[in-house]
């Protein structure tokens, strides 16, 4: 069976991966981003995925959606 960080770990890499495929930042996935941000012990691979999606946001590759994320990327 899996641990549950073991999990939130893919449920993080898909909603990055997600962001990135998509190329926008829905609201949704802004939140659930937002819950792994406020996470007082993230793992090194958490803190790379959210390095990737930083990245690819100040790159232009990922444009937010909505009004919840667009005032915390910019």
């Amino acid at each position: 069976m899996f641990r549950s960080s073991k999990l939130d770990l893919n449920k993080l890499e898909f909603l990055v991966r997600t962001a990135i495929t998509n190329g926008e930042l829905s609201p949704g996935i802004a939140a659930e981003i937002s819950r792994y941000r406020a996470s007082a012990a993230l793992s090194a691979e958490a803190t790379r995925y959210l390095a990737i999606l930083d990245d690819a946001s100040a790159d232009g590759c990922i444009q937010p959606v909505g009004s919840v994320y667009s005032n915390e990327m910019g």
